[in-house]
């Protein structure tokens, strides 16, 4: 359970003036851990980001590329990223800029997730 606990943590310090959200699913869209600052309905949320995962995995498998390791959906005043951690839960967030911070730092978090 310490490792959630940590993990906990390092999303909550995602949060700032751009994101907004930070989740950890699993691979069926259930939402395990989430931190933010919304309103939104985080497991709708973890839904969503699970159907996008699951769709554009099942895209690669049928084109024959590679599982995506991170999947970014640009909206006009913000993005969704999902970075699939290999393991059995994947990583979720919302922002609305400096995505390539973000990025990295979800991959360092992804090393926690168990």
């Amino acid at each position: 359970m310490a490792s959630f606990e940590k993990l906990e943590n390092a999303l909550k310090s995602l949060i700032d003036k751009d994101t907004i959200l930070a989740l950890l699913i699993d691979r069926y869209g259930t939402l395990i851990i989430s931190a933010g600052r919304t309103d939104l309905p985080k497991e709708s949320l973890a839904k969503l980001a699970s159907l996008i995962g699951g769709s554009s995995i099942r895209f690669a498998e049928v084109a024959g590329f590679e599982r995506p390791k991170k999947i970014l959906v640009d909206y006009e005043r913000f993005t969704l990223l999902l970075v699939f951690t290999g393991k059995k839960y994947d990583l979720v967030v919302i922002s609305s800029g400096r995505v390539e911070l973000v990025t990295k730092r979800l991959e360092e978090i992804s090393r926690l997730v168990p």
